[in-house]
């Protein structure tokens, strides 16, 4: 084909760099997908605050998503992408637990902008590690990722609806909070598999 790409595609089980790649972006994008839809309505039903204060919390993590963008390339330049997002889900994982489980609304709030800050480095992180997985077209695995991770982003609110409905919400929030403990196992499979892009 003219102008083609010919590289081959080979499965994602025989490239355990994508499969762990894929891990962290559904790990990032379900963890987003959970507090943006459910964190205001967390602060709500478990601390009683007013529906103004739950808006706070979807405003004040979207803020904080947007400070971690902007920000967090001085963080990435220092540490390497590994690092990063190590640092950034270990941290992470622990400050969405303050926000689900201490009781007060105020460190809630807070909790909720913090981790915005976090979370907001692990996707782009990951996408940028992409770059170093070599033969494969870089089109196709840019392609595997978002549809890997955008699943975590679609499924995570059903989720944790679900698990809410049958337990509580402050329970299906920490299910987030889990799987962002997978970020570091999933940094470690990448190893040795990809070429230099500023990972260590």
């Amino acid at each position: 084909a003219v102008g083609g790409d010919t590289a081959p595609r080979p499965g994602l089980r025989r490239r355990p760099e994508l499969v762990a790649l894929g891990v962290i972006a559904f790990c990032g994008l379900f963890a987003e997908g959970a507090v943006s839809n459910w964190g205001g309505v967390m602060i709500h039903q478990a601390r009683h605050a007013s529906f103004t204060v739950a808006a706070l919390v979807t405003a004040g993590f979207g803020a904080g998503m947007l400070i971690g963008r902007l920000t967090g390339d001085a963080a990435i330049e220092r540490l390497g992408h590994r690092r990063a997002l190590i640092g950034a889900s270990l941290s992470g994982s622990v400050v969405l637990c303050v926000a689900v489980l201490v009781p007060s609304v105020m460190a809630s709030v807070s909790a909720f902008v913090v981790f915005g800050v976090l979370l907001a480095t692990i996707v782009p992180s990951t996408f940028s590690l992409s770059s170093g997985v070599t033969g494969v077209p870089p089109a196709w695995t840019i392609s595997q990722l978002t549809t890997i991770g955008y699943a975590g982003s679609f499924i995570s609110p059903v989720l944790i609806g679900f698990v809410a409905g049958v337990s509580r919400l402050t329970v299906a929030l920490l299910i987030p909070a889990l799987l962002l403990l997978l970020v570091w196992p999933a940094t470690q499979v990448t190893r040795g598999h990809l070429a230099t892009v500023a990972a260590d």
